[in-house]
């Protein structure tokens, strides 16, 4: 007895230190989440009573009367968490209606994975704006559920000393409240992932039941009570606990077999990304991120790119300011040579996101393409502006001035890239071509040796340094570097040519 008192004891010790870490983790979990989700943080400090503290605002007081903030806040965006955006005097009555739904999609994805979405965002599970939405009576059904079933632990452990339905629905909700939007708003509505450690808690839970309908727990009890009361009540009690029991089984049997089967059928949709972006357009064909998905690898298959196309306009137009859809829609019309059209998926990719810097970049070499040189600067100017490190942004802005006529506001531009990146070969190089473009032969000549000068292997820069020279009546030493060229790239067709043209040599 001793000993089993020892054990008790132990036992009890065991769960406690349990709890004690699993909460400790889950306070480092949030701490950490909300470091890494909101990205450098930058301290803040608020006097108490400034109606912008939030809980997470008292959870840091600093000094009486103040309050301090990592000034760190997510950017989610609306399309991720609708609910959460919603202003006015009801906001607050639709983000409750709306997130309390939300539980019971998430038990029910829990309990039945039938259809399976892989992204919620995109207004997939409309929000709730007033008490006469019937989807109401689904959260007043997951409520009672969940008191009921929690009322049962309890009496469980209160009168039998039985934790395991407290820790089974411990190990469910625990891991899910802080993707909960209870306590504070998180960027989705609803991910599967987020299910993946509730569902253990979850199937412990159903064992426990299944055990329990098949009165195994119970068993020596019972049958201590069938000996007592003897005769055909006995044996109906008998027969009664045995059905019980086939019943159990069968139950457990078809559970697994159906959850084994339907855990086939979706790892098929997840064989590839074409796969998978189909199942979310068949589970799910209002969200424009399925659509998006599917027309970003179906457009690169040149016997299926009208499909791409069809999938990515969709998207565009399930949602206006799609960003992504435009930009690669103007891309793919850049490539096919078709400018117009990429100019106007361009424009619309810019407009929903204007310091978005492959939407800028696009746009301006979209207008380059087509000789648009007044709005290629237009844009490029934008472009610095928003990135001034980026050198490539300065050249392109200098081929658009160089198109405009306005020289030298383009080597202006150049100089601009080397004093970024004074170290770089090609900085030179690019100054070197503006340069020899307006006729600048000496000055481009320089250049075009300080980029050698960086980088001997620099084939173009010994290429075009040839030209330089034989447009200065240099022959002998334009000839020189480009047999230097052909050293390095025997393949290259320009100096082969030049050679021949020069030496009479069989190129």
């Amino acid at each position: 007895a001793g000993g089993a008192h020892e054990a008790g004891k132990l036992q009890e010790a065991s769960l406690g230190v349990l709890r004690l870490v699993c909460i400790l983790c889950s306070f480092l979990l949030i701490f950490q989440w909300r470091k890494e989700l909101n990205g450098p943080c930058i301290p803040v400090f608020k006097l108490k009573g400034d109606p912008n503290i939030s809980a997470w605002d008292a959870a840091g007081t600093v000094a009486p009367g103040v309050y301090s903030e990592a000034a760190c806040r997510p950017n989610f965006l609306q399309v991720e968490n609708p609910a959460r955006f919603v202003r006015g005097e009801r906001g607050w009555l639709v983000r409750l209606l709306t997130w309390n739904f939300l539980l019971y999609k998430n038990a029910e994805l829990l309990m039945f994975p039938l259809v399976l979405k892989a992204d919620y965002s995109h207004f997939t599970v409309p929000l709730i704006h007033d008490l006469h939405d019937a989807r109401n009576l689904l959260t007043v059904l997951f409520w009672c559920s969940f008191l009921l079933l929690s009322s049962v632990a309890v009496l469980l452990f209160v009168r039998r000393k039985d934790i395991s339905a407290i820790m089974s629905l411990s190990l469910i909700v625990a891991p899910f409240l802080p993707s909960s939007n209870l306590f504070f708003p998180v960027g989705f509505v609803i991910a599967e992932r987020v299910l993946y450690a509730p569902s253990l808690g979850f199937c412990i839970l159903l064992s426990l039941a299944i055990h329990r309908m098949g009165g195994r727990e119970e068993e020596e009890e019972e049958e201590e009570e069938v000996k007592m009361k003897g005769g055909a009540e006995a044996g109906d009690r008998s027969v009664l606990m045995d059905l019980f029991r086939s019943r159990a089984q069968r139950i457990c049997l078809f559970i697994t077999v159906a959850y084994g089967i339907r855990t086939l059928i979706r790892n098929r949709d997840w064989r590839h990304r074409e796969a998978f972006y189909g199942a979310m357009i068949r589970d799910n064909p209002t969200n424009p991120k399925a659509h998006y998905g599917y027309g970003n690898i179906i457009i690169n298959d040149v016997k299926r790119i009208d499909i791409g196309v069809k999938h990515l306009l969709e998207a565009s137009r399930l949602q206006p300011n799609y960003f992504d859809a435009y930009n690669d829609l103007g891309a793919f019309y850049n490539r096919a040579g078709q400018y117009e059209k990429a100019e106007e998926q361009l424009d619309f990719a810019v407009k929903a996101k204007p310091e978005h810097i492959n939407g800028l970049h696009n746009l301006g070499l979209n207008s380059l393409a087509k000789q648009d040189y007044e709005k290629a600067f237009l844009v490029f100017d934008q472009a610095v502006d928003f990135f001034p490190d980026r050198v490539d942004f300065y050249f392109n802005m200098g081929q658009a001035l160089h198109g405009l006529g306005m020289h030298e506001d383009a080597l202006q531009a150049h100089r601009d890239i080397i004093s970024l990146d004074p170290l770089n070969p090609i900085s030179y190089y690019w100054y070197g071509l503006a340069a020899g473009k307006v006729g600048r032969q000496e000055e481009a000549e320089l250049f075009f040796r300080n980029a050698i000068r960086i980088n001997r292997h620099f084939v173009d820069a010994m290429h075009n340094l040839g030209v330089c020279l034989m447009k200065q009546d240099r022959l002998e030493e334009a000839i020189g570097y480009f047999l230097r060229v052909r050293r390095y790239n025997p393949n290259h067709v320009e100096a082969k040519r030049l050679l021949s043209k020069y030496l009479q040599v069989d190129s």
